[in-house]
């Protein structure tokens, strides 16, 4: 199974190619136009890869949350790649996404993720992964992400993580800060080879 999956949530932008659970090739690239990059980056990865898009079986995006513009960007992308057929694409969230790559520790982990105006949308992970429903988000000001990470016992993960006043920062340097392309596509062939469907391909409307 050949999945194309494009991460485009945050300022750091990825498209990763892999087959069943292996990254065949993968590029990330900082941006604050993430869009502008998207048509030659997977151009480049495509050509790279010599391979064809018809060859594609799963095209697998973020819905957030994050950056709107590019969230909103990236889905409107991938379903012009499948020329609108919805049935092609396969969505992730961010916290998913991030919390699958760290299944395996059994910790507890708060997703962290910048909501503007002084404010995150967080998720919480509780040392286990579901695969069948994405994990719930909420949206909590700046004081109360301090006081559940002081009160939970979490480690913190996330791409909010930089914005948040008086962490301890040697606890962050172990796991990942930003979603990857290649982490989605993990988490998509996982979910499509257990007959999970994808939710549906809009962006998160976060509350």
């Amino acid at each position: 199974m050949k999945l194309l999956s494009i991460e485009t949530t945050t300022s750091v932008g990825s498209i990763a190619i892999v087959e069943n659970f292996k990254v065949l090739n993968e590029i990330v690239f900082m941006s604050e136009d993430i869009a502008g990059c998207l048509v030659d980056k997977t151009k480049s990865i495509v050509d790279n890869s010599k391979i064809e898009l018809e060859e594609i079986d799963f095209f697998v995006i973020s819905r957030g949350p994050g950056s709107w513009t590019g969230i909103r960007t990236g889905l409107s992308f991938v379903k012009g790649l499948t020329l609108g057929k919805n049935e092609k694409i396969y969505v992730v969230s961010v916290p998913d996404s991030i919390f699958f790559l760290l299944k395996n520790f059994k910790k507890n982990f708060l997703c962290v993720i910048n909501a503007y105006r002084g404010n995150f949308y967080i998720s919480e992970y509780k040392g286990k992964f579901y695969f069948k429903s994405p994990f719930p988000i909420k949206t909590a000001s700046t004081k109360e992400v301090l006081d559940i990470l002081k009160k939970g016992n979490y480690i913190p993960v996330g791409p909010g993580l930089e914005l948040l006043l008086n962490l301890e920062r040697k606890k962050l340097f172990k796991f990942p800060l930003y979603p990857l392309a290649s982490y989605n596509a993990f988490l998509a062939y996982e979910k499509i080879k257990k007959g999970i469907k994808s939710i549906r391909p809009i962006p998160y409307y976060g509350r």
